[in-house]
């Protein structure tokens, strides 16, 4: 048997290939496991941010309404037992942190608006922004924003409660005076702001006829005027009456309701109507 042997040079020739394909595998498999470090470290990153944005949210959430100043942007410091916000970012050796508390708009049916709104006094958003950049030099962000609303003593219109809820009515020592006047009646404002009366309406079991209210000695409604309808008026008629205006803690007193026969047993409901579109109905009464 004749074996066959290879020229010197061409064995050389593939031991070169052969570490050429070596060093390309390994090559390969180095890109792979660097490129799959990259990304286990872009994902940790993203994961990371997102837990620092959540943080700094909560923590603004616990700071008081009064407390939280506009600004264009400062970090969250703490000063036991609560947080606060300072001016400037907060650099970290990855990660840069902004919080920032920003006005709130809102238009005449307080509905929240980007542009040409009202500044609301009882809201602001508050926000949370994590930036950095990754190993292929590309940045990032992560940011999340609430509403923070003063819901407890609302300044504005939007959050306060309505004139309708605001009204306590005394009956406690209503009576007949001289049978046919309804007397010490009691209005009082219980909310923060002011509220007025726009209309009444009396209702009556009997075939009385209403004539005239005075508030807090003043005739806001009479068959002859002022208030409409004019003319003596039978129970159930919405009246228009003079608005009256109550700030936050007065009490009015309707100190003459005056009715065209005797009284004495009668019962009775009040329906009062507001400007602010609210509306309340007594418990049916019987004066003394």
């Amino acid at each position: 048997m004749m074996l066959i042997s290879k020229p010197k040079g061409f064995a050389l020739l593939e031991a070169l290939l052969a570490i050429g394909l070596m060093i390309i595998f390994l090559g390969g498999l180095g890109s792979l496991f660097l490129i799959n470090l990259r990304g286990t470290s872009h994902s940790s990153q993203f994961s990371q941010s997102d837990l620092l944005v959540s943080a700094d949210l909560a923590a603004l959430r616990t700071i008081d309404f009064d407390d939280l100043s506009l600004t264009n942007s400062g970090h969250l410091g703490f000063s036991n037992p609560v947080w606060t916000v300072a001016s400037g970012s907060e650099a970290g050796e990855v990660f840069t942190k902004t919080v920032r508390v920003l006005e709130v708009q809102r238009d005449g049916l307080c509905n929240i608006v980007a542009t040409g709104g009202t500044v609301d006094p009882d809201s602001k958003f508050i926000e949370s922004e994590v930036v950095w950049t990754d190993l292929f030099g590309r940045e990032h962000q992560s940011i999340a924003r609430s509403l923070a609303t003063r819901w407890d003593n609302p300044q504005g219109s939007c959050f306060a409660p309505t004139a309708a809820a605001s009204l306590i009515f005394h009956i406690e020592t209503t009576l007949w005076y001289g049978g046919k006047q309804l007397r010490e009646l009691y209005l009082e404002n219980g909310g923060s702001i002011p509220f007025t009366i726009s209309a009444m309406t009396f209702t009556w079991n009997n075939g009385a006829k209403i004539q005239q209210i005075f508030m807090d000695n003043s005739k806001i409604w009479s068959s002859s005027g002022p208030g409409t309808p004019t003319g003596l008026q039978s129970s159930g008629t919405r009246l228009d009456t003079v608005d009256s205006t109550l700030g936050p803690g007065d009490i009015f007193d309707m100190d003459k309701t005056q009715f065209s026969s005797a009284m004495a047993g009668t019962t009775l409901t009040l329906t009062i109507e507001f400007t602010d579109g609210s509306v309340f109905v007594s418990d049916p009464f019987v004066p003394l």
